[in-house]
């Protein structure tokens, strides 16, 4: 399985899945991933869930099935189940594309890709948002402590404050024959979300001391940018951690229109979607499935209600329903576990080819990995532009970090395997059954 980005709490979850179904797994950055299949596993049955399948004939082998998994389910989270995924000439090698709900699988069946090469999966980091999970993100110990009674604010306007520079994302731009131009546009409408937001946060402080105003930067942002905003003492930003580590004690969750909105209704949260004039489209699931806002006073009226009901969820029980359905178009796996789904479907496919044996990968020396860590460190920022981003959105994986998802998972789910991880490179683990 390979990793894009940052929060990997979805594939480790698939990845515990699978080694129940007696699959090991090598999980981790897709150069180290690609350069063990080219170079060492050709005689290997290797099952392989990618996020896309660009440049799928240059990594494909022999022995190598391709299942596709898109992080984003397209991206858009419309209800008109139109994707911005690839589809490829090459559809008919791919085993399976796990579709996140039945508006996206038809979408695909519309550009002609046959059904039996198709399965509504969902995607298993919704399975995370779920009630089962909460005590496992609560454990996570954090360098910031954690605030008692805190609203939270994702951002999602984050090319105003791009983590690597806006200037190197118009040159990543034009080295890809797309137009700068977008990204001022862009830059313009984020910059007015900014200051709407910065205005509610401080107002929410002040209206409401004894609450902290916790504002979670997007992945893509330097959380610096946003300090020199604030000086209200109970206004935190904080990056630390993925979105549900923070959503799960939330008393509300403000978005504009983010994913995090969607998460934050699942896990059953008080969800305020705060709109302004920049919004061209508002047809989107997790503006539909939130309480919309577009005024301050509006903003703070929820807030405060929410937070005098203790971030109980408000929805009378047929509103809190309909909303769901609306959802489904987007997420299918509200009331099934995506993952195991997705394992099952692994097991059916490999009994199908017979696939029953293999040889585990040996780690490459200690020497090497260290070579590389040190190299890396030594190395820094001086990166080609499109080299820098790819590092600011993947800093690298920690084998701490994967070994306490996994626990905590087996920890919520107890029939999950107990496991073992190795370090197979940097950035990349070989994830077997403990014995």
């Amino acid at each position: 399985m390979e990793v894009k980005i940052r929060e990997l709490d979805g594939l480790t979850y698939l990845a515990a899945r699978c080694l129940q179904k007696g699959f090991p797994v090598l999980l981790g950055s897709r150069p180290r991933v690609w350069k063990y299949f080219k170079k060492h596993a050709r005689d290997e049955p290797i099952f392989y869930i990618a996020k896309d399948v660009r440049n799928f004939n240059k990594l494909r082998t022999p022995n190598m099935t391709f299942f596709v998994l898109d992080e984003e389910g397209g991206g858009r989270y419309t209800l008109d189940g139109i994707t911005r995924s690839y589809i490829v000439p090459e559809i008919d090698k791919i085993a399976k594309t796990f579709t996140w709900s039945e508006k996206y699988n038809n979408f695909f069946l519309d550009h002609d890709v046959p059904a039996s090469k198709l399965a509504i999966t969902g995607h298993p980091r919704f399975d995370l948002k779920k009630p089962i999970f909460f005590a496992y993100y609560r454990d996570i110990p954090t360098k910031q402590n954690r605030p008692q009674r805190y609203v939270l604010i994702n951002s999602n306007w984050s090319l105003g404050n791009y983590i690597a520079g806006t200037d190197r994302l118009k040159r990543m731009y034009k080295t890809l024959n797309r137009d700068p131009a977008v990204i001022d546009e862009t830059v313009r409408r984020d910059s007015i979300v900014l200051k709407r937001m910065v205005s509610l946060a401080k107002r929410i402080a002040r209206e409401h001391p004894d609450i902290t105003v916790v504002l979670r930067p997007h992945p893509l942002e330097a959380p610096e940018h946003y300090k020199k905003y604030f000086d209200e003492p109970n206004i935190q930003i904080i990056k630390e951690g993925n979105s549900q580590l923070w959503i799960v004690d939330a008393l509300a969750v403000i978005h504009r229109n983010c994913g995090t909105g969607m998460e934050a209704f699942i896990a059953g949260k008080p969800v305020i979607s705060y709109l302004g004039p920049e919004v061209e489209f508002t047809e989107t699931a997790p503006i539909l499935v939130s309480d919309v806002v577009w005024d301050e006073n509006a903003a703070m009226e929820r807030v405060s209600a929410s937070i005098a009901n203790d971030g109980k969820d408000m929805l009378p029980p047929e509103e809190r329903t309909r909303r769901i359905n609306l959802l489904k178009n987007v997420v299918a796996n509200i009331d099934f576990d995506a993952a195991e789904k997705i394992a099952s479907i692994l097991q059916e496919h490999a009994e199908a080819i017979g696939a029953q044996s293999y040889t585990l990968p040996q780690p490459r020396s200690l020497f090497y990995r260290t070579a590389k860590k040190l190299r890396r460190r030594l190395k820094g920022d001086h990166l080609k532009e499109l080299d820098l981003i790819v590092k600011k959105k993947f800093p690298g994986l920690r084998k701490t970090e994967v070994e306490a998802l996994l626990a905590g998972f087996r920890k919520a789910i107890p029939e999950l395997p107990k496991t073992r991880v190795i370090e197979f490179d940097i950035d990349t683990f070989l994830l077997v059954p403990e014995g």
